[in-house]
């Protein structure tokens, strides 16, 4: 994206042509789009991983809050 960005400010402060500004534009909308197909997988995979967090949190606390250990007990 930033070798895009910087593509597209060189074509403006050259006074690039429409069609190669056009093409530029079309680059970094496509490039944003995909930057947001990524957030929203990085948003579901954060979702589930705090969600596997909880589930584990739950899981120690159901472990220890049981009887306490008591060992093996010699004679």
């Amino acid at each position: 994206m930033r070798d895009s960005l910087k593509k597209f400010t060189g074509l403006i402060d050259e006074g690039g042509d429409p069609e190669a500004l056009s093409l530029a534009v079309t680059e970094m909308e496509g490039i944003q789009s995909e930057q947001e197909g990524y957030i929203e997988v990085l948003e579901r995979e954060k979702a589930l991983l705090l969600h596997k967090i909880q589930e584990l949190g739950s899981e120690i606390i159901r472990t220890t809050s049981g009887p306490p250990f008591q060992g093996r007990r010699t004679s």
